[in-house]
């Protein structure tokens, strides 16, 4: 008997062996694991340089959420600062993690850069989240950008 089953990596094939006694009935087949994806944009703030923008991408899936973020038009020297928080940029709302977990981003001569962190945990997929940027890697003070994550899948 052959079974097929989609995963997330692409199509497998499972042989079962036609001898087999004990295994007449049928195999379980394998669910496609979910996958959550959100995307924002970035905006300035009333605190942040005019022209400062971005995105912000998370995809959550086999119990771990990735999330990537690029900054453009920062027009500042440093490295910068970013969180993830519960809420929306108009409202307050906790970190989803330490402040450890987001690596700073450096900035090139254009103002622009990225990072990414991965989390051990899934992001909830009842919860509002927003992007932060501050002008500083230490994350402190004022956001001088801010993104909204919208649930794409």
């Amino acid at each position: 008997m052959i079974r097929q089953s989609v995963g997330w990596f692409g199509a497998r094939v499972v042989l079962v062996a036609l001898g087999v006694a004990s295994n007449a009935g049928c195999l379980p087949t394998e669910e496609p694991p979910v996958v959550n994806t959100w995307e924002g944009e970035l905006s300035a703030t009333d605190d942040g340089p005019a022209g400062v923008g971005g995105h912000i991408a998370a995809v959550a899936n086999a119990g771990r959420t990735q999330i990537g973020i690029g900054v453009s038009d920062a027009e500042l020297a440093g490295p910068l600062g970013w969180i993830v928080r519960e809420g929306r940029c108009a409202t307050s709302g906790q970190r989803i993690t330490i402040a450890t977990a987001f690596p700073a981003i450096p900035l090139g001569s254009s103002g622009s850069g990225n990072a990414e962190t991965v989390l051990g945990r899934m992001l909830a997929t009842d919860v509002s989240y927003a992007a932060e940027v501050f002008d500083n890697a230490g994350q402190t003070g004022a956001p001088i950008a801010c993104g909204n994550l919208i649930r794409s899948s």
